[in-house]
């Protein structure tokens, strides 16, 4: 299975716009401590990262951000993550904007393009939904 996604030399390019020739190590900090204060505070928008939720929410478990679970599908994980981390989290980024725009933060339902054709990606992770069940109920 091919997953189509943006290509790296895109995302080093967008990176170089937004960021510069700040240190991208220091971005991809920045972007997983971020994230993971704003996934704390509204925790249903790990939904707008659609298919690189797996990849990222590996890479949160890998800094420590364990509050969300320990658990993440491997295979879809290896398939969105790129050679350099700070061209997974500028996927995920761009992703997520996109998804904020096109005001779908918390649609679980995502298009793909897989093997030169479109296919319904739906998201759900039980683990974390869980966490939040059993932290609202205590």
């Amino acid at each position: 299975m091919i997953v189509q996604k943006p290509k790296s030399g895109d995302l080093a390019a967008m990176l170089d716009k937004e960021i510069g020739d700040k240190n991208r190590a220091e971005f991809v900090r920045r972007f997983l401590i971020n994230t993971a204060e704003i996934l704390d505070g509204d925790f249903r928008q790990y939904l707008a990262y659609g298919a690189y939720w797996w990849t990222l929410k590996r890479l949160l478990i890998n800094e420590g951000f364990t509050q969300f679970g320990t658990q993440y599908d491997e295979e879809w994980a290896d398939r969105m993550q790129y050679d350099e981390d700070s061209h997974t989290i500028a996927a995920c980024w761009h992703y997520h904007r996109e998804r904020f725009d096109a005001g779908m933060l918390y649609n679980f339902e995502h298009l793909i393009f897989v093997d030169n054709a479109n296919m319904e990606f739906l998201l759900g992770d039980d683990e974390l939904e869980m966490i939040q069940v059993a932290e609202s109920l205590s």
